[in-house]
């Protein structure tokens, strides 16, 4: 089978299962893990198909501590980043929770490895809990993947 044809395949899978787990509500709050595990996963879906004005669209949610201005420079500089990533990664696979690590009931940061054909990324989550909501105040991605395997 062809490259491009197997791109288009990989997108469609991607695009209908992204499309079936967005027809649930994006969660406005997020009150606990599940529901940021359900943020993320939206998030996640649109970034790996390169849907990135749907991805960070997941941030604007009262329970993120980003302001447009952030979340709007996070889409441009992502969009000119991996305009052309499928060059040097290959097709987007899935995403997989690497890490997580908390200081209980305080802080989360749940990380994530990327992967596509050739290599993977890294994309990390940051929230703080104000004792009503997680609350999103970070995330970042890059190609430092190895940083994962240290303690």
């Amino acid at each position: 089978m062809n490259a491009v044809l197997r791109r288009i395949i990989a997108a469609g899978v991607l695009a209908a299962a992204f499309t079936v787990y967005a027809s649930a509500q994006t969660p406005r709050l997020l009150t606990n893990e599940s529901e940021i595990e359900q943020f993320e996963t939206l998030f996640l879906g649109s970034f790996l198909i390169g849907d990135f004005e749907e991805a960070f669209d997941v941030f604007r949610i009262p329970a993120s501590a980003l302001s447009a201005g952030e979340i709007n420079n996070l889409e441009a500089s992502t969009s000119s980043q991996l305009a052309n990533i499928e060059d040097s990664y290959g097709d987007a696979l899935d995403s997989r929770l690497a890490r997580r690590r908390e200081v209980p009931g305080l802080l989360l940061r749940r990380e994530y490895l990327l992967r596509f054909e050739f290599l993977p990324l890294r994309a990390e989550f940051v929230y703080y809990f104000d004792g009503a909501t997680w609350r999103l105040t970070y995330f970042g991605w890059d190609d430092n993947f190895a940083s994962l395997l240290e303690d």
